[in-house]
């Protein structure tokens, strides 16, 4: 759901529907950020993180990263989403291979700790997390949908 109606909120706003959010290069600070922990805590150090403690920091990061790059964009008074695409594109490039780069300085022992949590998967989901995770999803759903008349998919084409 979250990531259906971000891809869908992105490609509104942006007037484009092609454009995704991943464009952005969140979705590579996300990797850098498993790569940078392991890198600096180690394989052991990494897995033995509260899951909660790890969420937090993770969700502080990714929401100081996000903040600073939607700056740009109120900065100029909402007028310059191509200077904030671009910005985007280039960290995300940036993040990428900062992380390509500590994936190959680490034993490749411990990067298989890190790339285990890199991707979503079904067969590790975290309860203890599920219930934070739903609170943020209603919240930002009861807030889509108070501003559902401006973000029309339909004017899209």
């Amino acid at each position: 759901y979250a990531v259906g109606v971000s891809t869908q909120l992105f490609q509104t706003l942006t007037n484009n529907p092609i454009l995704t959010p991943s464009i952005l290069g969140f979705d590579s600070l996300y990797v850098f950020l498993q790569t940078l922990l392991v890198f600096t805590l180690g394989g052991v150090g990494y897995a033995s993180l509260p899951l909660t403690g790890k969420f937090g920091f993770e969700l502080i990061v990714m929401m100081g990263g996000s903040l600073l790059l939607f700056y740009t964009l109120i900065k100029q008074g909402g007028r310059d989403l191509s200077r904030m695409i671009l910005i985007g594109v280039i960290f995300g490039i940036l993040f990428r291979s900062l992380s390509s780069l500590l994936s190959r300085m680490i034993d490749p022992e411990e990067f298989t700790a890190a790339q285990a949590n890199m991707f979503a998967t079904f067969n590790t989901v975290h309860s203890e997390l599920l219930g934070i995770g739903s609170v943020v999803l209603l919240i930002s759903a009861a807030v889509i949908w108070r501003e559902r008349h401006r973000l029309d998919v339909y004017l899209l084409g």
